[in-house]
C-alpha cells in the first residue's frame, strides 16, 4: 500500500491548523469512519451562498491503547484554536456512495459503503483563499492570543503560536474571536463557548481490555456537564478500508462503515447504546483490509455568525464552532 502524503496539507489538518498533532491523526480516522465531530477541514468545500469561513475552538483527549500487552495507553490532551477562510474545489470525480441511515433503539446507525478511483495525474484542488486581515485574536477572559497567517499546501489557515493548552485554554470557557478585516473580508468578532471537558467515569477508557463487542449493550457514566441543547452524544464506530492498485498509475479506495450515534441528556449522567445498535458493527476479517474501530463522547455548540465579505458576494457567514471530546481507539491495524 505504501505510505501517502498529506496533499494538499489540509486533509491533515481537521481542526484546521498545522503542523499536526496526535489528536489530529485521531480524529482524521474518526471522521473517516464518519463520526459526528464537529471539525473544521478546509477541504471540505462550501457552497457558494455558504460560510465562507469556519472558526473553531476544540478541547479533545485521545486514548490510544498500547500496541503491544502490558503497555500503557498513550493520553493526548489538545486545545486547538483556529480559523479558515477559502472555498477548495475538487477537481476529481466524486466517490460513488451508497449509505442507509437506521434508528435503533433511540440511535441513529448509519451504514456507509463507498468508492473511491484515484488517478496519479488527477489535478490538484483549486484553492481560493479569503483574506480577514492578520493577525486575528482569541481571548478567554483572562489570556489573549494572537492568530496568525499559516500557509502550507496552497491553503492559509489562522492559528496561534504556542500551545493553547498551556497557555490557559481549555474546556468550559467562552472564546472570544476577531478578526481586523482585510482584502476580502470586513472586521467582524464573535464568541462561542466551548464545554465542559467531558469525563467518561465507566466504561475505564485507558483499560486495555475496553472493547465494544458487537451485540451487546454499552453502558456510559460521565461526570455531567452543560452545553447549549443540553446533550451529550456517544458515537461508536466500525470501517473497513481496502486499497487496490491499478494498472496506469491508479488505485481505488473501497471503504464500509457503520456508525452509531446517541443522543442523551448530559445531566443525566448515564445512557446504553443498545445491543441492537451495536450488532450492526462490522467485526475484523482475516483479509488484507485495514481494520479500525473508536468510541468518542462528545459535546458541541456551534452558530453561524453574519460577516461582509465584498469580494465573494457581500453578505455571507462563519460557522462557529465550540467541542470538548473524548475518543477511545479501540482497533486499528490489520487484524491477521
Amino acid at each position: 500500500m505504501g505510505a501517502r502524503t498529506c496533499s494538499p496539507e489540509c486533509i491533515c489538518a481537521p481542526t484546521g491548523t498545522l503542523p499536526t498533532k496526535a489528536t489530529d491523526a485521531l480524529l482524521c480516522l474518526s471522521v473517516a469512519t464518519g463520526q459526528p465531530l464537529a471539525l473544521n477541514c478546509p477541504c471540505n468545500e462550501p457552497p457558494g451562498d455558504g460560510p465562507i469561513g469556519y472558526v473553531s475552538a476544540t478541547r479533545s483527549t485521545a486514548i490510544i491503547p498500547g500496541f503491544l500487552p502490558g503497555l500503557p495507553a498513550t493520553i493526548s490532551d489538545d486545545f486547538s484554536l483556529g480559523g479558515i477562510f477559502n472555498k477548495i474545489t475538487s477537481n476529481v470525480a466524486p466517490p460513488d456512495v451508497t449509505q442507509t441511515v437506521e434508528n435503533i433503539g433511540g440511535c441513529t446507525v448509519t451504514t456507509t459503503d463507498s468508492t473511491q478511483v484515484i488517478n496519479d495525474n488527477d489535478p490538484l484542488p483549486t484553492v481560493v483563499n479569503y483574506d480577514p486581515g492578520e493577525p486575528g485574536d482569541a481571548d478567554n477572559g483572562t489570556v489573549s492570543v494572537d492568530l496568525e497567517r499559516q500557509s502550507s499546501g496552497g491553503f492559509e489557515s489562522f492559528a496561534p503560536q504556542g500551545d493553547p493548552l498551556a497557555l490557559g485554554f481549555d474546556g468550559d470557557q467562552d472564546v472570544a474571536f476577531s478578526w481586523p478585516g482585510g482584502d476580502d473580508i470586513n472586521a467582524f468578532a464573535a464568541s462561542i463557548g466551548v464545554p465542559p471537558n467531558v469525563e467518561v467515569t465507566s466504561p475505564d477508557l485507558e483499560s486495555s481490555t475496553f472493547d465494544v463487542t458487537p451485540g451487546d449493550p454499552v453502558a456510559v457514566e460521565w461526570v455531567p456537564g452543560s452545553d447549549d441543547d443540553g446533550k451529550l452524544s456517544v458515537s461508536v464506530s466500525s470501517s473497513i478500508i481496502e486499497f487496490t492498485q491499478g494498472q496506469g498509475g491508479s488505485s481505488t479506495i473501497h471503504s464500509e462503515s457503520v456508525v452509531i450515534v446517541c443522543l442523551f441528556t448530559d445531566s443525566a449522567g448515564s445512557g446504553t447504546v443498545p445491543a441492537a445498535a451495536t450488532e450492526k458493527l462490522q467485526d475484523p476479517v482475516s483479509l488484507p483490509l485495514l481494520y479500525s474501530k473508536s468510541f468518542t463522547a462528545l459535546r458541541a455548540n456551534g452558530k453561524d455568525v453574519g460577516v461582509t465579505a465584498p469580494t465573494a458576494g457581500g453578505s455571507r457567514s462563519v460557522t462557529f464552532s465550540g467541542t470538548s471530546s473524548v475518543t477511545r481507539l479501540l482497533t486499528s491495524g490489520f487484524p491477521f
